[in-house]
């Protein structure tokens, strides 16, 4: 009760145009912060300038003019106060009648905005704005001060001040006292917000999971009541009926962060051998199980006459929160370090077998490929060859490799493989060889390869620095 005295006092002071600049600060802060305030500001607004047009002056201007002092001083100290909230309030909100949603952008995340005709610029959201978020998360402020965090594959419209449509992904939403009533539909479910916080899947599979307090759903078109959920109840949409039997989800609530679990730079005198040298980063030592890889030049080159490969441990521990494995590669990529006719590149394994490639491919060209399994040989990629570094994408939820230039993945990607979702990586491999000695170390047998195929032609990789990253997430 005395807040809200305080609050009608602040406005009174603001519209006879008696506030100081500490109160108008106040008043600044009160109408991005607070949803109530600013209803009590606009009804005060309209009362104001109904009085002032029915008892001051019947003629209202519609642009700036030089104000007339009256007797008692209400007419002039109105105007500048609305003047100067209005101009606050517009740089702040943009227009009252149109709220906006501020987006921002997670670390490793691609996505467009979409807005209609005439709609607002940069990265904000009004009423039929939509967002199509390739990869990554964004977090939404609404104006409200509802906050979410959506992650991608993801599409989005902002339907209302307080209320979104979640086309297809993975949210967490935010909910104050104040904000109450908030709405977040899908294409099966209506999720009203009583206060709370809440995870929302939508798309193919669709769950709500209350984490505090409580929300009211209910499929659309349904006749039934609105069921109310408390926190720790979940509940699915499957086969056109709602479903208790779904698992428990870690719903991210803050941006992810990169943590290294394994790099090397091969900053080493030249002829310091692999076998026995431990990463920079990382808890085991490479091991060498062909050949004698050495380190020439600040960099570990395979060319030679023989085969060589050599593994190193790691303990990745990817889950459905921490969902993204990524990979970055530095090679030298002129013909006399990276060249065909063989293949050499770096591999990940899940215990003793290959499942993930990339390198120079076994075929004609002088490029990056991937291959999604073990040694089945596909075509290099066009538009990768040259590439210096190359970064490759795991994602842990669905299974999709992705490959991209560069050290980050916020770009076009490359190429893409679908592989099985959920594998959790244990080895690194930097090895080359013929396709000869591919076929047999994913268990074929001499006798039944093609006698075309030479043993002897292999190519060779000189590879600069590895990184190997898990995007770390907070969840709720």
């Amino acid at each position: 009760m005395r807040e809200e005295l305080a609050n009608e006092a602040l406005l009174q002071s603001l519209f006879d145009g008696e506030s100081t600049p500490e109160e108008q600060e106040r008043a600044v802060a009160l109408l991005k912060s607070d949803a109530k305030w600013r209803k009590l500001y606009l009804s005060y607004g309209q009362l104001h300038h109904g009085l002032c047009e029915r008892f001051e002056d019947s003629n209202v201007v519609a642009m700036p003019m030089k104000a007339r002092r009256r007797s008692g001083g209400t007419g002039w100290k109105l105007a500048a106060a609305l003047a100067l909230f209005g101009v606050s309030l517009t740089l702040l909100l943009g227009s009252l009648g149109q709220p906006q949603t501020k987006v921002v952008y997670g670390p490793e995340s691609r996505g467009r905005l979409i807005h209609a005709e005439g709609g607002i610029t940069g990265n904000w959201m009004e009423e039929g704005s939509r967002l199509e978020l390739e990869r990554g998360a964004v977090s939404l402020t609404f104006s409200t001060g509802v906050e979410a965090l959506i992650e991608g594959p993801a599409v989005m419209e902002m339907t209302g001040e307080n209320s979104l449509h979640l086309e297809e992904g993975r949210g967490f939403f935010r909910v104050p006292e104040g904000a109450e009533g908030f709405v977040c539909t899908t294409e099966s479910l209506f999720v009203e917000d009583l206060g709370t916080e809440f995870g929302i899947l939508a798309g193919a599979t669709e769950e709500v999971h209350v984490i505090t307090g409580q929300v009211r759903m209910k499929p659309h078109g349904s006749k039934e009541q609105l069921r109310t959920l408390d926190a720790g109840e979940r509940l699915g949409w499957s086969d056109s009926a709602l479903t208790l039997s779904i698992p428990e989800r870690n719903f991210a609530s803050s941006f992810q962060g990169r943590e290294t679990i394994l790099a090397d730079d091969f900053d080493e005198p030249d002829g310091t051998l692999l076998h026995g040298k431990s990463p920079d980063v990382g808890a085991g030592s490479w091991e060498v199980t062909k050949g004698n890889p050495i380190i020439r030049n600040n960099k570990l080159d395979t060319s030679g006459a023989f085969r060589k490969a050599a593994f190193v441990y790691f303990d990745a521990q990817l889950s459905e929160a921490n969902h993204v494995l990524l990979l970055t590669v530095e090679a030298e990529t002129s013909e006399d370090t990276l060249h065909s006719l063989g293949w050499a590149g770096v591999s990940l394994f899940t215990g003793e077998e290959e499942r993930i490639f990339i390198g120079d491919p076994d075929g004609p060209g002088v490029s990056w490929g991937l291959h999604p399994v073990g040694w089945q040989v596909q075509n290099a990629i066009p538009q990768a060859a040259g590439k210096r570094i190359v970064t490759l994408r795991y994602e842990y939820r669905t299974g999709l490799v992705e490959l991209f230039e560069g050290d980050t993945t916020t770009g076009e990607a490359l190429a893409s493989e679908w592989i099985a979702p959920e594998l959790n990586f244990n080895r690194l491999r930097i090895a080359n060889g013929s396709h000869v000695d591919g076929a047999l170390d994913a268990g074929a047998r001499l006798e039944d390869l093609s006698r075309e195929d030479d043993v002897n032609v292999r190519s060779d990789i000189a590879i600069r620095s590895l990184r190997l990253d898990v995007l770390t997430v907070e969840g709720e």
